[in-house]
């Protein structure tokens, strides 16, 4: 019998044929099925089933039935042998049973992006000879099912294979999927151009979009980390020199992002009291370039070609532009003796100016009180007293100061130093130096006779007003030791200036 079976496995049309090739009976996976009997062989005759030549435990009957039908698709081929006693056996004609469907169900595969406002698109593989029933609100197309430009939320699909073949159609089971598309980001406000930006300012650039937590400025298209704020909503930049053109990426945690629309910084190429490479003169002192408390502008005193001079002012405490710098007009100055004051001449300390003055040898310029306010012979000594009150612009105290600038009052020292006190926690002379803000240089003072003492420990400034006939009052200022900086000099010494900016 073995030799046989193996014959007739060998010999069956069609048997290692994956598909059904000119079946007899088509059914569905586990669909149950029968194999319509053959002519008995005899009442003593027995009987033996072979499914694809492989002989079928139990199946002795002259017909053959399957009540749970087959799990797996494919080609079954159905042969039966007889065989009466004392005789070999006998094999009937091959019975084609081609079982159709799916064996397991389809596999879905799920969108790539899982964002609101795109196409939402689940898939299953193709089979030839197979459709597909989808449920779950989308729209289904063959293998393919799609939430046009899908809403936020959870996703949930199902789906089905139905393969047809031989008239008959048979279903897998069904597969399910779910996703949960995130909501991409709405931008509501979008960032605004910013036109004639100074040079070394920085710009406040922001965004409002609902749906984000996440944020990427870029400039001119590649993402920044310098200045303040790159990551969030609100931006500010680093300082700029040049046109940039800045935008945001908004996300979320759904890795969902929309970029912003660009916006424009451009920059000033004049006006600005900050531009490169520029200077301001002093007779057309800009404020705007110092317009905080401690911020400081360069400007240049070119009244004398021959000695053309830049000073730091600085906006302190009182409210008023300080010359931080002793102020160093003259060529005159620029000379071995100082002799005391020699008002009643004209061209010693420059061209058109009264007094005398000289440089000591750390270079610094040590005005007479003449000299520091410019006058003659007659208004050097005497009943004379100068300028007094706070905020002089109208009196005759602008001395060797440039136009818009005067030599400060006895008044004006005052008060700064008050105010100076209580702004720095500081007492008496220590307020104008230790804070930083007037950077002493201790220049030291020249006596009648053109000797000069405590270079680099001491300095002492003119005011413009003058307590007696010989004396004028003066403002000290010591590396060491506090001094009261309140104080009187000679109207013959030599003594620094600066200047303040008028009312």
């Amino acid at each position: 019998m073995k030799t046989i079976k193996k014959l007739l496995i060998a010999m069956i049309p069609g048997f290692f044929f994956s598909v059904c090739v000119a079946q007899d009976l088509t059914v569905c996976t586990s669909s149950s099925y029968s194999i319509p009997s053959v002519t008995p062989a005899g009442s003593a005759a027995t009987y033996v089933w072979m499914e694809n030549g492989v002989e079928i435990a139990g199946a002795a009957d002259v017909s053959y039935i399957n009540t749970a039908g087959k799990t797996t698709a494919g080609t079954y081929i159905y042969t039966r042998m007889a065989k009466m006693p004392n005789c070999n056996w006998q094999a009937s004609n091959s019975f084609i049973l081609c079982v159709v469907g799916m064996d397991s169900a389809p596999a879905i595969t799920l969108p790539a992006n899982k964002c609101s406002g795109e196409d939402f698109v689940f898939t299953v593989p193709p089979v030839a000879g197979t459709k597909y029933e989808w449920d779950g609100g989308g729209v289904a197309k063959d293998n393919t099912y799609t939430y046009s430009s899908a809403t936020a939320g959870a996703k949930t699909v199902t789906v089905r294979a139905v393969a047809s073949l031989g008239g008959s159609n048979c279903t897998s089971s069904y597969s399910g999927a779910t996703v949960t598309v995130y909501a991409t980001p709405t931008i509501i406000v979008q960032p605004e151009a910013k036109q004639g930006v100074c040079p070394d300012n920085t710009v406040d650039l922001s965004i409002l979009a609902s749906d984000a937590t996440a944020y990427q400025w870029l400039k001119n298209g590649v993402a920044v980390t310098e200045g303040s704020g790159y990551d969030r909503a609100d931006y500010t930049t680093a300082e700029l020199n040049s046109e940039a053109t800045y935008a945001v990426i908004v996300g979320n945690a759904g890795a969902c992002s929309v970029t912003s629309d660009e916006a424009v910084v451009t920059m000033k190429q004049s006006g600005c009291c900050n531009m490169p490479g520029t200077t301001g003169l002093f007779t057309t002192f800009n404020p705007c370039a110092i317009s905080s408390m401690g911020s400081e502008w360069m400007l240049k005193d070119d009244r004398e070609s021959d000695n053309i001079q830049t000073y730091k002012v600085k906006l302190l405490a009182d409210g008023r532009y300080w010359m931080v710098q002793d102020l160093k007009f003259g060529k005159g100055c620029d000379k071995i003796t100082f002799a005391g004051s020699r008002a009643d001449k004209t061209g010693i300390v420059a061209a058109g100016y009264y007094g005398d003055c000289l440089k000591n040898t750390n270079g610094d310029y040590l005005y007479d009180w003449a000299a520091t306010l410019n006058q003659s012979k007659a208004h050097h000594g005497g009943s004379y007293r100068g300028c007094t009150g706070v905020g002089a612009s109208a009196n005759n105290c602008q001395g060797i100061c440039p136009d818009g600038w005067h030599v400060p009052t006895s008044n004006e020292f005052d008060q700064a130093n008050n105010i100076f006190k209580g702004a720095y926690n500081c007492k008496n002379a220590d307020c104008w130096n230790l804070t930083k803000n007037w950077e002493a240089s201790f220049a030291g003072l020249a006596t009648a006779t053109g000797k000069v003492n405590n270079i680099g420990t001491q300095g002492q400034y003119w005011s413009s007003s003058s307590n007696s006939n010989s004396n004028a009052s003066v403002m000290y200022i010591s590396s060491g030791s506090v001094l009261n900086p309140k104080g009187i000099a000679n109207r013959n010494s030599g003594l620094a200036v600066r200047c303040v900016r008028n009312y």
